[in-house]
């Protein structure tokens, strides 16, 4: 049999890149509330031979024949075509595909949610990004993604069972995320925020082990799934989401930095309000969270420095209590916010994987202050000491506030069993004589 002559098209030439016009689900991704992803408005479009969306190779495929398209999506991606464990190919052509990324934009999604939330399994990520399709279909997406050299996989050890498997990402998509993040965020009210957030370089790719399950694993994933919860069931527009780990520097200023699960800045009635996530499996100690509710106290009391270092002038705490005895948990929590006077800002709820989270109405709280009798430093009304150098109540300038009562005299075992002495009652000195 004669074969087939090649098509001069299929040479190893990258064809030129051809407007396409963009289809109508592609936008329904950024009409829903996700994170804020303007930057991806200006990248370059996807060349035509690179998905096809339609069953056969018409013009959408550039009028070629399906045996002379070099790199198909239909093709690529048969079962007799795709490998069980492909192995990582090389990147693509940098000078072409570096500053636009994935080609399809719900793949550049979820390389922008990888990167914000460092690990995430393959249901999550169908949950997040390829909700409206098959997870076949989210699957394939991933393994293309592996291929490309945008996310590494990683299987979790079971007994029994089909092994979960998760994506997190490399090296390269950390550099295209870091550059995209940080001109999408540049001049907006999350400009202070990130940068803070993001180190003078880019972090470095995960690299987890075959066959070992990490130990901070289950509270990522855990984590994550309540950042899915606000950006799928919240029905609040969330400008942004992320999980990385100790996201601040430990002091700005001579002060402790918190260091939330989750950082989420919420839009409500045009204005941004930032949100510290704290998700807890009951395994830190009760002064390990008090330590971090005092953080907390201490940021919300000086609204002037918290503008200054986040851009935010108030934030919320949002703690989400799972394990055993979560309900017993929470209510211990709940007691330690009220000793540590973090309860007016601080909400609870129990996690749960259909739980949807419900934050209180997001007003201004109107906070009075006075100064420091010793350092002069602004503290709100309702604080017992101040701040800054730690003087008690009796130290601030307020009218209302008395100096703190005397501690009882001490009873020695001496002074009660010493005799009665009567002392002379005093009299006033005689007055001189004339």
């Amino acid at each position: 049999m004669d074969r087939i002559p090649s098509s001069p098209d299929s040479s190893d030439e990258i064809p030129p890149e051809t407007p396409e016009t963009p289809l109508a689900h592609d936008f329904d991704i950024a009409a829903r509330p996700s994170l804020d992803l303007r930057a991806l408005s200006s990248l370059s479009e996807i060349a035509a031979d690179m998905n096809s969306r339609d069953a056969g190779p018409l013009l959408t495929d550039g009028g070629k024949p399906l045996f002379a398209i070099e790199n198909t999506y239909r093709r690529e991606n048969t079962p007799q075509n795709t490998p069980e464990a492909a192995a990582e190919q090389p990147p693509p052509n940098v000078e072409r595909r570096s500053e636009s990324g994935p080609e399809v934009p719900r793949d550049r999604q979820a390389i922008l949610y990888l990167v914000r939330m460092r690990v995430l399994s393959f249901d999550q990520l169908a949950r997040l990004t390829y909700f409206n399709a098959n997870k076949t279909v989210a699957r394939r997406r991933l393994r293309r993604l592996r291929d490309r050299g945008w996310v590494d996989v990683w299987e979790r050890p079971v007994a029994q069972g089909g092994a979960p498997r998760y994506a997190y990402p490399t090296k390269r998509a950390l550099l295209w995320g870091h550059g995209v993040t940080s001109s999408a965020t540049e001049g907006t009210v999350l400009d202070r925020l990130v940068q803070l957030m993001t180190p003078a370089t880019p972090r470095q790719p995960w690299k987890l082990e075959a066959g070992i399950i990490p130990m901070f694993l289950a509270h990522t994933e855990e984590a994550n799934d309540m950042l899915i919860a606000w950006l799928r069931r919240s029905g609040e527009r969330v400008l942004w989401a992320s999980s990385w780990d100790c996201p601040f520097p430990e002091h700005i200023e001579w002060r402790t930095m918190p260091q939330p699960d989750y950082v989420l800045v919420l839009e409500r009635d045009g204005a941004a309000h930032l949100i510290f996530g704290e998700h807890d499996r009951g395994t830190e100690a009760r002064e390990v969270v008090a330590r971090k509710f005092r953080v907390y106290r201490t940021w919300i009391e000086t609204p002037e420095v918290a503008e200054r270092t986040f851009g935010f002038r108030s934030f919320r705490v949002f703690v989400t209590v799972s394990g055993e005895r979560a309900p017993r948990r929470l209510d211990q929590l709940a007691r330690l916010a009220r000793d540590e006077g973090v309860d007016s800002f601080t909400t609870f709820m129990l996690a749960d994987p259909d739980a949807t989270p419900v934050l209180k109405p997001l007003t201004p709280a109107m906070m009075d202050f006075t100064h420091c009798r010793l350092c002069q430093t602004r503290v709100p009304l309702s604080a017992e000491v101040c701040p800054s150098c730690g003087a008690p109540t009796h130290q601030l300038a307020r009218d209302e506030l008395t100096a703190e009562a005397s501690p009882p005299p001490i009873e020695y075992a001496s002074d009660i069993n010493a005799p009665d002495i009567q002392m002379d009652i005093s009299q006033p000195p005689a007055p001189p004589p004339p």
